[in-house]
Formats: C-alpha cells, structure tokens, sequence
C-alpha cells in the first residue's frame, strides 16, 4: 500500500481548476522538539488540533482514539486510568505502580504513572500521537508511542471564550478561557471545565443508585514573560478535582454450577450467557438489561481525587543555538471506591488510595549549522514517589476475611540524549539518534490479614499475605533511530528508518500471597521498522500519508502465569514474544468549497511469537495481542456553507468509526471481548457572521450501540469475569460565545 501511495502521488495529474481552492491548515508540531510542519516529520503522527478536539466533543482517552488511526485507547476503570496501546504495543494492567507503555506528556512533562494519565482535556493547542517507540527524544517508558497534548498559549491580542453545554442524564458542561498582553513584556491566561452530570446511565438493581454521575473541575493558569526577543519563560500551574462516580462493572458468569471447575458451554464458546453460567459462588446476573446490574459496593462507588501540577519551561536563543529547559512538578492523591467483582455478594469489594509526587526535568539545546545540518542534545532527570493502599473486602468469599496491601515505590530515571538531521543532497536527508538511559525502582512492600470476625480462612488453607517485602532493580539500556528521508518533489516525501525502544522493568502492584509473587519483571524493548510517503497534493486540498511497519517485541510485559517458588502465580512478567505489521494511510480531502473529508485506516496482524507456558495453564502462543483490532477505520465528513444573506454560516459534522473484533486479555477468551462494532456520532449548528456565537446540536453513539469498553478475564478462577460497558446514546446542545 506504502509503496501504491508513493506511485501515485509521483503521478498525480494537475490539480483540476473547476476544484475549490480551499487550502488545508499547515499543522506545526514539535514531535522531534523542534517546530516543523507535520509533513516534514519522517514518522507517523496523528494531530487533532484545539478547535476539532473541541468540535468533536474529545473529553478522554478514548474519544482521542476514535480520531485516529492506530490507536486503541480505554479507561480500565471507566474513564479513569486510561490505557493506550498503538499498533497493538501497550500494557494489560492498569495498577498505579506501572509506567505507561505508551508515554502521556502534557506540556512536554511526562505523566509517569498510570492514574496521573486522565487528566481533563480543554483550552487546548493540539495533541500530537506518534506511533512507534520513541528512542531518543523522549524521557520515559515510550515503547509504543507518545502522546502530546499542548495546552493554549496566552496570545498576543486579547482573546477567549465561554461555553456551555446541556445534555442527556443531566449534564451541563461549563468551558472558558480568557488571555492576552498583561503589559508589553509579561501575558497572562486563564482557563476552566467544570463538568456537572446529576444522572447516570447505569442502575444498580442492588441498591437503587444511578452509576455514571460526574463532578469534575479543573483551572488552569499560565504566565508568560518575554522581558526580550531571545528570552521567554512559561509557567503553567493546573489545578484538578474528581468527585465523580467510579465504574460499574457487569458481571460475566463462566461456570455450570457453583463450586465447578467446569466451563459452561457458553464459555466455551465465547459468550456471555448468565442464564446457564454462573460465578464460583453460584451468582448469574440475570436483569434482562444490561446497563442494570448488581454491585455490592461496600466502600461505595464513588472516587475524591485531586491533582496540582506546576510546569515552568524556558526558551532562550543563545545566537544560532536555543536552549530550552522543562520542569514539571505533580502531586497527585485519589481515594477510589468500588465492587471489584460485579455481584451484590461482597467477594471483593476494593478501596484504592494513591499518593504521588513526580519531579522531572528536561534540559536542551538545538540548532542548524550553515550546511544544514539539524541538531538537537540534551538530558532528562526525573523521579516519581507513589504511596499505595488496597483494601479489599472479601466478607462473603470462601476467605471471609478482609485483607489489605499497601507499598511505596521510587522511580528514578535520568537519560542523555541526541538527535540530528544531515542532509545528503538537496532532496536525500539522514536522520539519527541515541539515548542512554538509566532507571532505578525501589519497592516497599506489606501485608495484612485483618481477620475483623475471627473467621478467616486463610490459615486453614495455608496462605496468608506476604507481610513485607523490599527490593531495588535498575536497568539501563542504549536506544535511538536511524533514518532517510527523500523528496519525490517540494509536496511529497518518502522515509524509511528503524527505531530500537525501552521499558524498564518493575514489580507487581496487586496484592501477594508468596515472595516469589513480588520479584520484579525485566525490561521489554521493540524493535521498529517503517516505511513510509507523506504528501500534499491538489494544490493543497489533499494531504495524503501512508505507512507500512512491522515490530519485533522482545520480553514484552503482560499479566501471565508463571511457576515461582514452585507454585503457578499470576503476575505481572515478561510474558513472551511477539510481532507486529501494518499497513496505516492517513488522509484529508477538500474536494469543493466548505467541504472537508477525513479518513483514517490501520490494518494490522499481531501475534505472540513465543509465550512463558506453563503445565497445567493456557498457551497464548499464536495468540493475537490485547487491544489490538486488526482493523481499525475512522472517517469523518463536514460541511459548511452560507445561509442566504444573513452573513451566518451553517456546519454539519459526522464521524464514523469502525472496530474489528478486540479481544481484552492475551487468552483471546470470546466472553472477553469485543465484536466489531460501527459507532456514528455527529454536530451540526450556525456560526455568527462575525464568529464571536456559536450554537450547535451534538450526538455521540447515536445508533445506540451496547458495546464493552474493557473487560478482566478471570476465567477458571474463583472470582468472576467483569465488562466495563460503553455509554449509551447520548446527545446535547452547545452555546458559545468567543472574543
């Protein structure tokens, strides 16, 4: 396909005049820390700018996912502790201990931790994903990729905006920012979302509670000095708030009978049926619909988190050279309640409580030699401390008891770093670099069975939690990129290049019941190959880019079984092997006047080529990855135009998007899974002649699709399996008003 596209774009007739001259907007991005047109880049980047982040109702991870190709993005509670998995590399568990696969930075700070990764989006520049690992420009833990999110710079004139939605299950959305000069050195902004929905979407036939209920607030202010034409320093500090409900989680019965070690048929197949299956204890949730379900919630089914993070970044051009320094600094504390096991019995009711503080530190310079050649060094320092306690009820499990695990874990990390662009010939140009990096993890472990009715079980079966444990593991490793670009003419470039990229390693952040449970897992790395044509055609009105890739991934990280200290465990390890390839295009056509079309395509085989297999457990090998669709397409349509003599403009905006079949856990378990779904959401509305009102009508999921968001796969345990459910239909109206 790679390969078709390049021929193509080589032949491609004269742009025909009767075709509108609408021009594409020219994306800036600094994916390789230096501001350059996206199609300048020679790797794959998806870019989703403030005003489509804001018109396509882009709230979270997973609404980021929906826009673009190759990336696979869920919350593993809700909409919480997003995970991201591009091109089928990413991470199976969600604990608060693990580094992202995928590296989340807001404002080039990184988010070193899980939790830390659903911060709110709003007042925003762009958002940048790039695909691939990224080697050498990037702090930590980037084997699948990054994700840059920009919030808005003050402005040079006075400008901002407020608005307001209304919506299904009694929402009401407030956004407002306002910037500009403060005098002629110093500016200012200050921005804010409040999201307020009274109403939700889930019923627990349990207790009568409505799940899906949020209150969220974030502000955000920022400083710029520019005191003179060389210098500017930008501080940034955020405040955020989260009192909304936690997750419901449907319960997935897999056995013939209570007390089993048999499969019921339905699960042998791949269903969920609950009228023939049922869990360990005998439950089946058996409510004919399926957004009302059964949740004990002992600790409740609600989270109070809040989070402040301070970034100040420098830019100060020393001659031909920049040197650009980013701090970041986050505090992070969530208490999270919920039902664990999807049932109104108390088997595993949880209660989660993250402390976290991160400091990081980036420090650059860049520049271009009179030859052109392009240059960027530089080192990273960073280190995250998290204090984590799980309680869990187990009151009216075979335990009866209630144990509780808490920990803290250190991760520090420095890097030094380099990258280049040599050209070759006038239209051939090297690309290149190298980081070395070096992380430490500390890891401060303990245990209780607190045993509150004198009835636990664990003595009598001979197990209790591990009561402490400590340890240190460090790793280092040198990654980095080699690469060639060649212009086929000034609007379109081929690229080829190989990347090599590093995950350290860590430890299991779930509750153990034997010291061998605890020993850390080994860093992972990739190995990626991409070929690939980036073009801008029709004079302007076609941007076209394709890619072909394939990764090889050594020692990947998965939760697995594995033999420790001669007893099968489940933890999280270096669960095997595995590779990738895929083909992706990326494409944005104005064919007539007002009329833009996007489409976005991923077709992908992924399998695990080797597999940690044990006797007496599943073999995965030649399994597919989790969270791994093999096809994944995005298209979206808009259309704007003159109504009559008024000076308004009318839109309308609709975007599909297609999933093929994902499976949630490395066992491809069919009651685990998602099938292929279509999902259509779309807006439309009237702009003010002179663009200060605005007002529209929104839709999301407006077939009314019942579709999973993620799933745990306990299948054969003694708990059951749960789904994390997709919101129903849902739709509002949106006012406003801008300056």
């Amino acid at each position: 396909m790679v390969f078709a596209a390049a021929l193509l774009i080589a032949a491609i007739a004269m742009p025909d005049p009767a075709l509108s001259q609408d021009i594409l907007e020219e994306i800036t991005v600094t994916a390789r820390k230096r501001s350059q047109d996206v199609q300048d880049v020679s790797m794959s980047i998806s870019v989703l700018t403030g005003e489509q982040v804001a018109e396509r109702t882009i709230m979270n991870a997973q609404d980021i996912s929906w826009f673009t190709p190759g990336l696979y993005a869920t919350g593993s509670s809700g909409d919480t502790d997003p995970l991201y998995t591009i091109r089928g590399i990413g991470l199976n568990d969600a604990f608060s201990n693990n580094n992202p696969t995928v590296g989340v930075y807001l404002d080039e700070v990184i988010q070193p931790l899980v939790p830390m990764m659903g911060f709110q989006l709003y007042d925003l520049e762009r958002i940048e994903v790039l695909k691939g690992p990224q080697g050498t420009l990037y702090g930590r833990n980037t084997t699948g990729g990054a994700v840059n999110v920009f919030t808005r710079r003050a402005g040079e004139e006075l400008n901002g905006y407020a608005r307001v939605d209304f919506g299904e299950f009694e929402r009401f959305e407030f956004e407002g920012a306002v910037g500009g000069p403060l005098s002629e050195t110093l500016s200012a902004r200050v921005a804010a979302l409040s999201i307020q929905q009274n109403d939700g979407w889930l019923l627990n036939a349990f207790n009568g509670q409505r799940i899906g209920q949020l209150d969220q607030l974030s502000v955000r202010g920022k400083l710029e000095w520019t005191p003179t034409d060389e210098f500017e320093l930008i501080a940034t500090v955020t405040r955020s708030t989260d009192k909304s409900d936690s997750a419901g989680r449907e319960h997935v019965g897999f056995l013939d009978g209570p007390f089993s070690g048999n499969l019921c048929q339905a699960a042998i197949e791949g269903r969920r049926d609950e009228t023939q299956c049922v869990s360990f204890l005998g439950y089946s949730d058996l409510l004919e619909d399926r957004y009302t379900i059964e949740n004990s919630s002992f600790y409740g089914q609600d989270q109070d988190a809040e989070s402040t993070a301070v970034t100040v970044r420098i830019n100060w051009d020393i001659g031909d050279t920049t040197l650009t320094a980013v701090t970041g600094y986050s505090e992070y504390d969530r208490v999270y309640n919920e039902d664990a096991d999807g049932t109104p019995l108390i088997m595993i009711d949880v209660q989660s409580t993250n402390a976290i503080d991160a400091l990081s530190q980036e420090i650059r310079l860049s520049g271009s030699t009179a030859g052109g050649f392009d240059w960027v060094i530089g080192g990273f320092v960073s280190e995250d401390e998290l204090f984590f306690d799980f309680q869990q009820a187990l009151d009216e499990h075979i335990f009866l008891s209630r144990v509780s695990q808490n920990f803290t874990q250190v991760g520090k990390s420095w890097a030094l770093f380099a990258h280049g662009q040599l050209p070759l010939s006038d239209r051939t140009r090297l690309v290149g670099g190298l980081r070395y990096t070096d992380e430490e993890k500390t890891f401060d472990y303990f245990g209780f069975d607190h045993d509150p009715f004198g009835t636990s079980a664990f003595p009598a079966i001979g197990i209790a939690p591990v009561s402490r444990y400590f340890d240190k593991s460090t790793s280092d490793e040198v990654t980095g990129e080699i690469g060639i670009e060649f212009d086929v003419s000034d609007d379109a470039m081929m690229y080829a290049n190989v990347t090599k990229g590093f995950k350290s390693g860590g430890y299991k952040g779930a509750i153990s019941f034997s010291l061998p449970e605890l020993e850390p897992f080994d860093p992972e790395t990739l190995y990626a190959y991409e070929v690939g044509v980036k073009s801008t055609l029709a004079d302007g009105r076609l941007r076209l880019n394709a890619a072909g890739y394939y990764y090889d991934w050594k020692d990947f990280q998965a939760f697995v079984t594995e033999i420790r200290g001669g007893v099968p465990v489940l933890v999280l390890a270096n669960a095997g092997d595995a590779e990738v390839s895929g083909l992706e295009l990326d494409a944005q056509w104005a064919p007539v006047d007002g009329l833009q079309l996007w489409l976005g395509a991923n077709l992908m085989d992924t399998e695990i080529t080797r597999y940690n297999t044990i006797p007496g457990t599943g073999d995965n090998q030649g399994n597919r990855l989790s969270n791994s669709p093999e096809v994944m397409i995005n298209a979206r349509a808009r259309y704007e135009f003159d109504v009559g003599q008024s000076g308004w403009l009318a839109f309308a905006a609709s975007d599909l998007v297609y999933r093929s079949k994902v499976y949630y856990s490395l066992g491809n378990n069919g009651q685990s899974a998602q099938d292929a779904i279509w999902l259509w959401s779309g807006r439309a509305g009237l702009v003010s002649a002179d663009e200060h009102w605005s007002i529209s009508v929104w839709g999301k999921n407006l077939t009314d699709k019942f579709y999973k968001t993620q799933s745990y796969d306990n299948l054969g345990g003694i708990f059951p399996s749960q789904n994390y459910l997709g919101m129903p239909r849902s739709y509002g109206i949106s006012v406003k008003y801008s300056f």
